[in-house]
């Protein structure tokens, strides 16, 4: 049963009797209006589905043997679409498009009058049970079992507000050109981490089914898979170590493999194990020692520090509460860990995790550290080094209370010079405020030489060059937009030579000299 757009009419169906129709302002006792069935039609009385056009002067029905028919009220008109076969559909608000789905869960997008063919998305593994449009009809919606996906293809942006009625019928002629036919990548296992190696050859990627695969930076090419989480687990967290040495993972379960590579020759890998230990929360990072010999695994609530050669942890420290900080290996002292947060800046030792930090100098009067916003309710998101060591960048984003957060509402971007570092007292250090440039960042993917590495809201990958005026960014190359989403926002990563590796589903678009300073 539903309602006309305008609320005048009530149209019903079932099993065994064709739709009727009820004009609501009229009589109660009047005789609902019944479609008249043909031979050739005589599949109304089993209908499926009834959907009103926008105008309210026709109703499109799906009957049991998915075959689309038209019923123009006023005129009587029954008009038979015999090349549609849907099993769910929907209907633009503006009356432009018809969206539909078969058996097979393929969804299509036809064009009214005629219903010609625009675009078609392939899927051949779920059923799909409900489906609408955007209300500005440049997006469709799809439900398949307790997941929706949300659709924005390109031709269903118009240039103009044309009629489109009026266009397709001059001349038995219609605008849209030849239909999009895609396949639905969703359907493929997708890439939930990835990483590159420091050399720009390869680059690592960890799947929702628990596989972590070495591919070719040049090309993409498979060059073999490392090891597996359970097929039931997703890697959400990879890193592989600046020598190239070791890769260590983390799945949404809080398992935590760590491996070691040789390269035996040209594409052939050995893989031996390191790690293989279950937390009792998921990791927000890991980090290894300049040497490469030591691990630091953080959670919220803890951090851990693994020797790669003995395998086995040599020190731990529980915080008690969820922490707001990330860690950064000390450039200028192998030794020391440096812990940020958005309030203080501290160091810490490897081997023990304690805090080492000089006592205070009671002839210097300490700093108070004034980043320029509450520390309330913030955390460290994102931090990196830049390569010249001299600038340690890092943002400041609301907590959210979930690991992965990106969201760049809020966003704040700070950057330490290293040279503070060596002060008595580095829980005083203060941050330079950027909060003019961090207006502009959707999201920060890096830095490269001595810039930042920063994606706008515009979708422009831009750099932004340390010490030069905060307004003097420069745009270099720009993502489309229906390639990105807040799970590959979270994923784009930079390598030290410049390439961006962007995933989308199961595959990872690189971007090569992109970056020209």
């Amino acid at each position: 049963m539903v309602l006309s757009p305008d609320r005048s009419k009530v149209a019903m169906a079932w099993r065994g009797k064709p739709p009727l129709v009820w004009n609501m302002s009229a009589d109660p006792a009047q005789q609902p209006q019944q479609s008249r069935t043909r031979k050739s039609t005589d599949a109304l009385c089993a209908p499926e589905n009834l959907q009103w056009m926008p105008h309210g002067d026709s109703l499109l029905i799906i009957c049991e043997n998915t075959l689309l028919v038209e019923w123009c009220l006023y005129d009587e008109e029954q008009i038979e679409h015999n090349h549609i076969h849907p099993r769910e559909m929907a209907i633009s608000q503006d009356g432009n498009f018809l969206l539909t789905s078969d058996h097979a869960g393929t969804m299509s997008v036809w064009m009214f009058p005629r219903l010609t063919l625009v675009y078609r998305l392939v899927n051949e593994n779920e059923y799909i049970r409900s489906l609408t449009f955007s209300p500005d009809g440049q997006r469709f919606y799809d439900i398949r079992g307790s997941v929706c996906n949300a659709w924005e293809p390109d031709a269903l942006v118009r240039a103009d507000e044309e009629s489109l009625e009026d266009q397709s019928s001059v001349g038995d002629l219609s605008i849209a050109t030849e239909p999009v036919i895609r396949s639905d990548e969703s359907s493929q296992c997708q890439i939930t981490a990835l990483t590159g190696d420091p050399e720009d050859r390869y680059f690592c990627v960890g799947r929702d089914n628990g596989t972590v695969i070495i591919q070719e930076a040049l090309d993409g090419k498979r060059i073999r898979k490392v090891y597996g989480h359970s097929s039931t687990s997703a890697v959400i967290n990879l890193v592989w170590s600046a020598s190239g040495r070791y890769i260590v993972s983390c799945d949404d379960s809080s398992h935590i493999i760590a491996k070691r590579l040789e390269v035996k020759s040209e594409a052939k890998w050995a893989v031996y194990a390191v790690l293989d230990i279950r937390l009792a929360e998921s990791v927000q990072q890991f980090l290894f020692s300049h040497d490469e010999k030591l691990l630091l695994i953080s959670t919220a609530t803890s951090d851990h520090v693994w020797n790669m050669k003995t395998k086995k942890e040599i020190c731990s420290r529980r915080w008690g509460s969820r922490q707001s900080r990330r860690w950064i290996a000390h450039p200028l002292r192998p030794s020391l860990l440096v812990w940020i947060d958005p309030k203080e800046v501290h160091t810490y030792t490897w081997s023990t995790l304690e805090h080492s930090d000089p006592p205070q100098d009671p002839s210097e009067t300490p700093q108070v550290l004034t980043p320029g916003h509450s520390s309330t309710n913030k955390i460290v998101q994102w931090i990196a080094l830049t390569e010249n060591q001299q600038t340690i960048v890092y943002e400041t984003l609301p907590s959210t209370g979930h690991t992965s957060t990106r969201a760049s509402s809020g966003l704040h971007l700070e950057l330490l010079s290293t040279s503070n570092l060596r002060r008595q007292h580095p829980h005083a250090i203060s941050s330079d405020c950027m909060a003019d440039l961090a207006g502009r960042v959707k999201r920060l993917i890096g830095t490269y030489q001595d810039t930042i590495v920063f994606l706008d809201h515009d979708y422009w990958v831009c750099t932004w060059r340390i010490e030069s005026e905060v307004l003097d960014v420069k745009r270099h190359f720009f993502l489309p937009r229906d390639w990105l989403n807040s799970g590959t926002l979270q994923m784009a990563v930079l390598n030290r030579q410049g390439s961006f590796f962007c995933p989308k589903y199961g595959d990872v678009a690189i971007v090569r000299g992109g970056l020209r300073l």
